[in-house]
């Protein structure tokens, strides 16, 4: 009986453990995940408003005209 008894303790440490490497590596690539998406995003801004200001010149001009009323 003793020894279904240690059998039975080293199963739920092995199972404490696996789930407890699960939960950090998922929080680890959920973040890694999050922060990559939003420096892309940042990146893409950037070029969005790069290829703004390449279009209708510098921001000095852009903004110097105000915008026309409807």
């Amino acid at each position: 009986m003793n020894i279904l008894r240690m059998r039975f303790w080293l199963m739920a440490l092995a199972l404490i453990a696996i789930v407890a490497v699960h939960f950090g590596l998922a929080v680890t690539i959920s973040r890694m995940v999050s922060d990559r998406l939003v420096q892309r995003e940042a990146e893409i801004t950037q070029e969005f408003l790069n290829s703004i200001l390449a279009a209708e010149g510098t921001a000095a001009e852009l903004y110097a005209v105000p915008a026309p009323r409807r």
